[in-house]
């Protein structure tokens, strides 16, 4: 059981901290794979690209490439490597977009593709020359074999579609494989700057936090040997043979996913985390502060799991309007003045501004309801202010909405609900109360997207919000 002390957590039996470290990266390296190969289909043999033998004419068109995540048997996999392949992350895509895929493109009609490959197998695509063969064989296993393989495969999808120019879509380990791939300019790909974009869900980009215990991976290499990546998804290897200030990250538009729903295995990621002091948000399989590279042009949040994401249809116009947009926009809490401090005792008052973000016009077009961003109290990952006089205003600038939207959108849906804390593990908070949390009041404003600030007010409170669009 987790105790809280203080505001500092701690354990009360050490053999419950070490038997939740292990839980922790067992239920880590067997649900990473989010959008993994395991569920996927194999296209038919028959298939545009392997027809097509000779390179097509260059044409305008832009191959989407998406990278799967992590397979736990995926290392013993014999089959071919770098095929194409179809999951439901690509139909959703596909459905969202009206890209075509590899099974319904026509190749004298200029539009853009949605495509996969499978990064496991031990058998070279017929495409592959002795030199290719070598080159893979000779890899470093794990992450470095399979950017190359991913490598390969998009240079010759751009081969077999006649397409100019590729985005990458990655989800959970995949991103980590994207994020070698670029820096690495595996095939040229980088330095030819043909990436246009790049959109990451749930990324290992920084590391993993169950992986990069390094005392307990080994235990569990000891009862099951474990693949080459689980070592490289560790902090320091990432550190050591990647960079996110690369140059190569400069002409590309660059979006990050994260989700903040812990509830994967009752939550062990998140005990893990506030054992070792850091901010708790997690979606059961990576910490949230993992998922994205530092001041992120893009960035936005989702109340999911690293499971259920793919059934949340806001997830999908997110993706789609990314792809296809160029307009950008940022919402943010510039101050707020809080009218009731909610203090059972008197005194200071420890507060969180939760918020969403909906576009009536993304859900008109997709059919669904759900927020296009949401920074939820449970989540544990909103910044925490404290608020010492009634009718004190204080200055925030915190970040409620970093994304793209609809060339046409002229409006979105901001709400933000402002919480006063008692008691709450997530944000260290330990205080005699008979209620862990209370809302001051949701304010909600019809956010012009245009630039300038307007005023938004709840029960008691009230602030400013500024909006830029790029």
């Amino acid at each position: 059981m987790l105790y809280l002390a203080y505001g500092n957590p701690i354990y009360k039996n050490e053999g419950i901290l070490k038997m939740n470290y292990i839980l922790a990266i067992v239920v880590t390296l067997t649900l990473m794979g989010c959008g993994g190969s395991s569920t996927s289909s194999i296209v038919s043999d028959n298939n545009a690209e392997q027809q097509v033998k000779n390179t097509q004419p260059m044409i305008k068109r832009i191959v989407n490439i998406y990278i799967h995540g992590y397979n736990q048997e995926g290392e013993k996999q014999t089959d071919t490597y770098g095929k194409s392949e179809s999951d439901k992350v690509l139909s959703n895509i596909a459905q969202s977009t009206g890209y075509a895929t590899m099974e319904n493109y026509e190749i004298e009609v200029e539009k853009d593709i949605i495509v996969m490959t499978d990064y496991y197998g031990s058998t070279p695509p017929d495409y592959y020359t002795t030199q290719d063969i070598i080159e893979v064989e000779n890899a470093e296993k794990g992450i470095p074999r399979y950017a190359l393989i991913v490598a390969k495969y998009i240079k010759n999808i751009q081969k077999v579609t006649g397409a100019q120019s590729i985005n990458i879509i990655s989800a959970s380990m995949g991103t980590l494989v994207s994020r070698y791939l670029i820096e690495k300019d595996l095939e040229n790909i980088s330095s030819d700057k043909k990436i246009k974009k790049w959109l990451s869900f749930e990324g290992v980009v920084k590391g993993n936090v169950a992986g990069s215990k390094t005392n307990l991976v080994h235990l569990l290499d000891v009862i099951k040997p474990q693949p080459a990546e689980v070592a490289q998804m560790h902090y320091d290897w990432v550190k050591e043979n990647l960079d996110e200030n690369s140059s190569y990250y400069k002409n590309i538009q660059i979006a990050f996913e994260s989700s903040t729903r812990d509830d994967l295995n009752k939550g062990a990621i998140t005990g893990v985390l506030l054992l070792d002091g850091k901010n708790p948000a997690n979606d059961g399989v990576q910490a949230v502060n993992d998922t994205f590279f530092e001041n992120p042009h893009s960035h936005v949040l989702f109340h999911e799991n690293h499971r259920s994401l793919t059934d949340n249809m806001a997830v999908w116009g997110f993706a789609a309007t990314f792809l296809i947009s160029k307009k950008h926009v940022r919402i943010t809490l510039l101050d707020a003045r809080v009218n009731d401090l909610h203090e059972l005792f008197g005194g200071r008052s420890e507060i969180v501004f939760e918020s969403s973000v909906h576009s009536l016009k993304a859900q008109e077009k997709w059919n669904f309801t759900n927020a296009i961003d949401e920074r939820m109290l449970d989540s544990g990952y909103l910044k925490l202010y404290k608020y010492a006089n009634t009718a004190e205003a204080k200055e925030l600038n915190q970040v409620l909405f970093s994304s793209y939207v609809l060339d046409d959108e002229n409006e979105l849906i901001l709400e933000i609900t402002p919480y006063e804390l008692d008691f709450d593990k997530r944000y260290k908070l330990v205080e005699i109360s008979n209620k862990s949390h209370e809302s001051l009041g949701t304010g909600r404003l019809d956010v012009p997207v245009k630039n300038g600030i307007y005023e938004i007010n709840g029960a008691d409170w009230s602030g400013r919000v500024k909006v830029e669009v790029e």
